[in-house]
């Protein structure tokens, strides 16, 4: 059976210090109501983050006996499109965003590659253009180094949390729900070229408050580049470089 295999973690940043600052280890992880209440910005902003339950309209039906009003039925007809349920605690999780390049059926990538097999494995590690308006410089890692050393201070903490990649649905078609461990790292598919890989941390702790975890210096397994040189990078040859 294929699976995903990881290659290298992106991260991009609006301003250089920041991204210097990733190198040196220092993680800054936000809440995920942070992104559920931005204001639009585009990539960013979602207030469907960690939905566990999206159900169409034609699949809803729901019967409410409120006093003095007597019974009263809400069906598709009442509603102008999907809706949606979360947990409230999801809100208060810290989260680490990562681009991921990984790919799928490849489980070895060394020697030759005929054309056709060739071009989905480019098209597969290719980045969307529209993760590079998010910021211009760009931080990338080895992610499996890159995984160990976050997953070791993660445990070292004795608070629970979870990584991997997000999966994507479709939000037209989709209906049903999410179990509450695996919610957060389901969204829509609208966001799908961002390739998310995520490490979700629970604090125990309420607020807005963003966490700043230290992992030690990364620069041995990362490089600083340009997010407009990112997919000159990546090419077949080049896959593993960093």
């Amino acid at each position: 059976m294929s699976i995903h295999k990881l290659w290298n973690f992106i991260k991009i940043f609006e301003k250089e210090e920041y991204a210097d600052q990733f190198i040196s280890g220092h993680l800054y992880l936000n809440r995920l109501s942070f992104f559920r209440d931005l204001e639009s910005q585009e990539g960013k902003q979602d207030a469907s983050e960690a939905v566990s339950l999206w159900m169409q309209p034609g699949d809803v039906e729901v019967n409410l006996t409120l006093s003095g009003a007597g019974n009263i039925k809400i069906t598709s007809k009442d509603l102008g499109g999907p809706i949606s349920i979360d947990y409230g605690y999801h809100a208060d999780l810290h989260v680490l965003c990562l681009y991921a390049i990984h790919t799928y059926g490849f489980e070895e990538i060394y020697g030759e590659i005929n054309e056709g097999r060739a071009g989905e494995l480019q098209r597969q590690v290719m980045i969307d253009d529209r993760c590079c308006k998010l910021g211009q410089f760009a931080v990338i890692t080895q992610a499996i180094k890159f995984r160990k050393m976050l997953r070791g201070v993660l445990q070292n903490r004795r608070q629970w949390f979870r990584d991997g990649l997000v999966r994507y649905y479709d939000e037209d078609i989709f209906s049903g729900c999410f179990a509450p461990h695996d919610a957060p790292f389901y969204k829509q598919k609208r966001f799908s070229y961002q390739k998310e890989y995520r490490f979700c941390l629970q604090t125990d702790t309420c607020g807005n408050e963003p966490l700043t975890i230290n992992i030690g210096s990364i620069d041995h397994i990362c490089k600083k580049v340009d997010t407009a040189a990112l997919n000159s990078i990546f090419t077949l040859q080049r896959i593993c470089s960093t």
